[in-house]
């Protein structure tokens, strides 16, 4: 099997792009003011890998973005590499059974894995409080539409980073 210039090109271009998110998320977006509202950018770019990833290739780069996510912050490795694979595997079906190339699909096929991974992160955190739980999914439903309302963005700039290194999805 061979690899093509592009292809490790795209790669590197990504994974330089999902360690700016990492730094960014963890440095910035983790102080008090933020932490609540802010946009979770990393799932965007797995949302994006479930989108225009082959199932190996994603599945590999989901889980070293996931990795190095837990290697720079307080972060359970285990925890977050299935979250991350629950995300892309989330945004896979939704991509192969009913997405439409819309706004509002798009805007689905990032709040549906984004609502996932919170709902997980606050019954795991905080199990014994319902009061918490509760505080959390509220908060998590603002980082939701957020993370679309950012996610959009993104996937336009990931999509033109596609076409510039000449890399062909797999469902077109």
């Amino acid at each position: 099997m061979r690899i093509e210039l592009n292809v490790i090109l795209n790669w590197v271009i990504f994974l330089f792009l999902s360690l700016t998110a990492i730094v960014v998320q963890t440095a910035f977006f983790n102080m008090y003011v933020f932490t609540s509202f802010a946009p979770d950018l990393l799932i965007v770019f797995v949302v994006y890998m479930g989108y225009k990833r082959a199932l190996l290739e994603g599945i590999i780069s989901v889980s070293v973005i996931g990795y190095l996510y837990h290697l720079h912050s307080s972060v359970s490795s285990r925890l977050i590499i299935f979250i991350f694979l629950l995300c892309f595997i989330i945004a896979r079906y939704i991509r192969m059974t009913f997405y439409v190339d819309t706004i509002k699909s798009s805007v689905m096929m990032i709040s549906i894995p984004v609502l996932a991974s919170k709902i997980l992160i606050a019954f795991w955190a905080y199990m014994s409080d319902a009061g918490s739980v509760g505080r959390i999914l509220l908060m998590g439903l603002i980082s939701v539409v957020l993370t679309a309302s950012v996610g959009l963005v993104f996937f336009e700039f990931l999509n033109w980073i596609d076409n510039k290194t000449n890399r062909v999805c797999p469902y077109s």
